[in-house]
């Protein structure tokens, strides 16, 4: 006989005789209360909470400063994409446009003057070219000193000399008009970013910004409206502890309800599991992303809602009370059986884990109750699943025992290993 086949016959022997001390304790002192193994569904679900939000949303700030004069949206607004939204006293932006303006004006016409004077310079040079050739010819048939030689060629280097200063002057205007444009196109933007315009189709959900208030731009864009893109398709962000996240994936189903519609029942579906961990005071979490319909629009950002996430279940299954794993034999009028069983038990626990080793007690016709080993699968906090095991339909699981002073709690509760 091989180890298992002995622990096998040992554990048969233990429960005969636990049932046989039980039943002798128990005579005559009170009726059991039983239920009954029945087929049927058994769901098993992650239970969350979270918040809900826009699946998009947008903030619209500006990109200057200035005073608002005008608003144009409030909370709740329906807004197009393109509307103006609100508007910034477009007055001081509008001046530094028409000063810019002139300063290009001015700059152009520096250009202008630049260019005629580059001609002239030109000109200049030619004429004392031609002066000084002559002037030379004449100095080489003696009719002219050299200090008349030395004079045309003083003027032709002058000139020369005149024609690239002009130059640089007339490229300097050139960059003075082009600085100019710059100038001007960067007020022209500043004026069109005093018109706040929305960016997409929505629906405003915060407005931070009242009529007359002055908006500052400095370091970061304010942010004066937050549009959500589409309220009738949300999102519901669920913290699901790490004891259950690896039960959770994309496309189980989930219902949830709100502090604002208690008797209702809003259904869901897991659309992301998110990897980052949230940890809170040493508690593990993560973000699960859940699909939610809206079409009705009850559902409003910010609303907490109380999830179960349905990872598992099964229909037409064997099933029992959780309440019938709390139920435990008493042995305290056999003290010293009960020690040596309980020291056997004890000894086995981590054997019996591995192998499925938890029991139920069953009463059988004769109303004697037996202990039976069984498999369990997926629980839903009132019943469990059993997936193996001597259990068959109809069979009376005992769940306590009906005497006032061995009564026994039937209150649900999971399962739990050993007897």
């Amino acid at each position: 006989m091989n180890k298992k086949k002995l622990y096998s016959v040992v554990v048969i022997i233990a429960l005969l005789l636990i049932g046989f001390l039980y039943l002798r304790n128990e005579k005559g002192e009170g009726k059991y209360i039983t239920a009954e193994v029945v087929r049927g569904y058994v769901s098993e679900v992650a239970t969350a909470t979270g918040t809900l939000n826009a699946v998009v949303t947008v903030q619209v700030g500006s990109q200057v400063t200035g005073r608002i004069k005008t608003l144009n949206a409030d909370f709740n607004s329906q807004v197009k994409k393109g509307q103006v939204v609100a508007e910034i006293d477009p007055d001081p932006f509008q001046a530094r446009v028409d000063r810019e303006k002139a300063s290009l004006t001015a700059a152009k016409a520096s250009v202008s003057t630049a260019r005629a004077n580059l001609e002239k310079a030109k000109v200049e040079v030619e004429d004392a070219k031609r002066s000084l050739k002559r002037t030379n010819e004449l100095f080489i048939r003696g009719i002219i000193s050299e200090n008349d030689k030395d004079v045309a060629q003083t003027r032709y280097d002058s000139a020369l000399a005149e024609v690239k200063a002009q130059e640089a002057s007339y490229e300097n205007a050139l960059a003075q008009v082009e600085q100019a444009k710059a100038s001007l196109k960067s007020t022209e933007s500043d004026l069109s970013y005093t018109k706040i315009i929305s960016p997409v189709d929505g629906i405003v959900i915060s407005r931070n910004v009242d009529a007359g208030q002055t908006v500052s731009a400095s370091l970061q864009a304010p942010t004066l409206f937050v549009i959500a893109e589409n309220l009738t398709k949300m999102q519901l962000n669920a913290s699901v502890v790490e004891a259950d996240i690896g039960k959770v994936s994309v496309g189980q189903k989930a219902t949830f309800t709100v502090d604002a519609f208690i008797d209702k029942k809003f259904t869901g579906e897991v659309t992301q599991v998110r990897n980052a961990p949230i940890t809170v005071q040493n508690v593990v979490t993560y973000d699960v992303i859940i699909g939610v319909e809206n079409s009705d629009l009850k559902l409003k950002p910010g609303m907490t809602a109380n999830v179960s996430i349905l990872t598992a279940y099964k229909d037409n299954t064997l099933k029992i009370p959780n309440a019938a794993f709390r139920f435990r034999p008493d042995f305290d009028k056999n003290k010293d059986t009960a020690d040596i069983l309980t020291t056997y038990v004890e000894s086995t626990k981590n054997e019996k884990r591995n192998e499925g080793g938890i029991y139920v007690w069953v009463l059988s016709k004769n109303d004697k109750p037996g202990a039976v080993p069984v498999k369990i699968g997926i629980t839903d906090g009132n019943f469990t699943e059993i997936i193996d095991g001597n259990l068959k339909e109809g069979d009376q699981i005992i769940m306590g025992v009906a005497s006032k002073e061995k009564r026994s709690s039937t209150e649900a509760r999971p399962p739990r290993f050993g007897f």
